[in-house]
């Protein structure tokens, strides 16, 4: 068989799943919850694309994979794995009957000096960072990125999809995500320990590096704009927005086009993780800032803000945020005082601890940690999350144990 005969049964499956009612359910119910409008209950996001290769066996078998071209076998892994989530995890998350490919973008230049990652420790393989600037920040070596886009290559990979499909769904293109993340590229240039201390001991030179690294990727997103490299496309139906891995998973689509115009109209992932070592003034001083200069970037109610660490007494800051709409809310974090700080203000992305819900948790424990949530989170407006999954210790089933009780808790708790 061709690798096109391959896929033609998948494509069969992804238009009869994709059509089914839930799928828009769910999509509106993203869409209106992401425009701060009222819902009938908290929306349920089980995330299983960051779930290893390693387990997938679990749910497709040994080698699951038929296709022989590299391209082929990609498109083939994504459609076997979205579908058998789509079967048998039952979330909120809509299943869009389109194919996505990247615009064949490429770093022609970058910070003047390049951060290496080395493995370290034989056979138990670490990685290591080894910080161009360790011995001090000198920004007369730093340049400011520069990117280009090969418009040729980019349409040869939509024929491409669209021939292993045969025309049968949309081919849409997104641009790779170039950043919101000063800080974290900060510390890959110089070191997270010396950045640390350079916020306590050498403010100054702190403040310049940050400046700078917030320069090259502002600069790297309005040349997006000026070649119409945006992120996110619109679903089949023309309503929603949609990404490859969203983090928002679904919104309504801003514009009557199909295609966006402006970064204004996009939603942005601004996050600032490896800064979780500084307290709530020097992330204040030293993260807020730069975080703000990007994020203004998109005034239309259309940031998103991602902390896998304890954001409690960082809230405050977070907060001046220009535009922001959701704020991540992780195991490390409490529901209740993002709800006391928040409100009805923004949308939380509440997340149960996804070890526990693997390792330790039995149904009464997994049902009595939702309710939690949910009762920290008052009349908040939430989403529930299973993310980051790095393991399901042998038991996919527990996929959609969590989901079914997540939107029958969530339904009882009733409207947002």
């Amino acid at each position: 068989m061709t690798d096109v005969e391959h896929l033609r049964p998948l494509v069969d499956e992804l238009l009869e799943r994709s059509s089914v009612r839930r799928q828009t359910a769910g999509a509106e119910l993203f869409a209106a919850l992401n425009a701060l409008e009222p819902v009938p209950r908290a929306a349920v996001a089980t995330v299983h694309e960051l779930i290893p290769w390693e387990h997938w066996h679990l749910m497709l078998g040994e080698d699951p994979l038929r296709c022989v071209a590299e391209d082929a076998r990609a498109l083939e892994w994504r459609l076997r794995r979205d579908l058998w989530a789509d079967a048998h995890i039952g979330d909120d998350r809509p299943l869009f009957a389109h194919v996505i490919v990247y615009a064949a973008v490429e770093q022609v230049r970058g910070w003047g000096v390049s951060p290496c990652i080395r493995s370290v420790g034989g056979a138990t393989t670490a990685w290591r960072n080894d910080p161009p600037l360790a011995a001090g920040i000198d920004l007369s070596r730093l340049t400011y990125p520069e990117h280009r886009h090969d418009a040729q290559a980019t349409a040869l990979r939509v024929e491409r999809a669209s021939e292993l499909v045969e025309g049968r769904v949309p081919v849409r293109v997104q641009s790779p995500h170039l950043g919101h993340h000063a800080f974290d590229v900060a510390v890959s240039l110089r070191g997270m320990d010396n950045l640390l201390i350079d916020c306590a001991a050498d403010a100054k030179a702190a403040h310049s590096l940050m400046a700078h690294v917030t320069e090259g990727l502002r600069r790297s997103h309005l040349w997006r704009e000026e070649q119409g490299l945006l992120c996110g496309v619109p679903s089949p139906c023309g309503r929603y927005y949609a990404l490859d891995w969203a983090f928002f998973h679904c919104a309504r689509w801003p514009t009557p086009d199909a295609r966006l115009t402006s970064l204004a109209q996009e939603w942005a992932y601004v996050s600032g993780q490896t800064s979780a070592g500084l307290g709530p003034r020097q992330y204040a001083e030293f993260v807020q800032p730069y975080n703000e200069r990007l994020a203004s970037l998109y005034p239309d109610g259309t940031v998103y803000y991602h902390g896998c660490e304890c954001l409690d007494g960082k809230f405050d800051a977070i907060a001046d945020l220009t535009s922001l709409r959701r704020i991540h809310v992780s195991p490390w974090s409490s529901v209740g005082r993002a709800r006391e700080r928040f409100g009805r203000d923004v949308v939380l992305e509440v997340h149960a601890h996804p070890t526990a819900a693997f390792f330790t948790h039995d149904r009464r424990s997994m049902r009595e940690e939702l309710r939690r949530l949910l009762d920290e989170a008052g009349d908040a407006r939430l989403d529930l999350n299973l993310n980051d999954i790095h393991s399901i210790n042998g038991n996919p089933a527990r996929l959609r144990e969590w989901t079914e009780a997540a939107i029958e808790l969530s339904e009882a708790a009733g409207p947002r």
